[in-house]
């Protein structure tokens, strides 16, 4: 099973802040410049990941359900 605080870390370190780019925005490091709203583009990016997970374990559920 997947641990999720580390893949929460891992998607935090992804997405840290950098100081501004060329057009004075701020940018992610994960090489998008979102909105002015960063905390909201990182959230997204957790959400994103867990509903992979929650997939992940749906399917690892109808295996074992399979199974009996």
């Amino acid at each position: 099973m997947t641990d999720l605080i580390a893949d929460i870390s891992d998607v935090l370190g992804k997405h840290e802040k950098r100081d501004g780019d060329e057009d004075g925005q701020r940018s992610c490091m994960c090489g998008v410049t979102p909105s002015s709203d960063h905390s909201t583009h990182v959230a997204r990016a957790i959400v994103s990941r867990l509903h992979y997970l929650g997939a992940l374990l749906d399917e690892e559920l109808t295996v074992l359900e399979g199974a009996e």
